[in-house]
């Protein structure tokens, strides 16, 4: 993965560019936290890690991004719709109805950059 990448940076530990987070061992997760940080800091700063991402690096590929985060905000809609639906269908009476309701329900949920200058990515040459 790209953190496996960048620790290979620093294989003596003389530069500190990892520091392992005293917070970790109070977690909950496997590395103790449960939100998808790691169990070290990068340069004084917390590190996700997108586990989806690809291992296989290529010219000219997005492998990080680093920034102040508090320039990225998640914002949620207050309040939920709910839609009643009457007849269900199922494939396995040939997209005939199955004799069933269900219910269909969604919230919205936005976000959105501040300032693009608080963001840079890695991009490999």
């Amino acid at each position: 993965m790209v953190t496996d990448r960048i620790r290979q940076l620093d294989t003596a530990g003389g530069s500190n560019l990892w520091v392992q987070n005293p917070a970790a061992a109070l977690g909950g997760g496997a590395d103790g936290f449960t939100d998808g940080r790691m169990g070290a800091d990068l340069l004084g700063k917390a590190v996700y890690e997108a586990t989806a991402q690809s291992g296989t690096f290529t010219t000219g590929q997005l492998i990080a991004v680093v920034g102040d985060f508090n320039y990225y905000k998640i914002v949620d809609r207050i309040g939920m719709n709910i839609e009643l639906i009457p007849h269900l269908f199922g494939p396995a009476q040939g997209n005939l109805p199955t004799g069933q309701r269900g219910y269909f329900a969604y919230w919205r949920v936005g976000a959105k950059v501040l300032d693009a200058n608080a963001f840079r990515t890695l991009k490999l040459a």
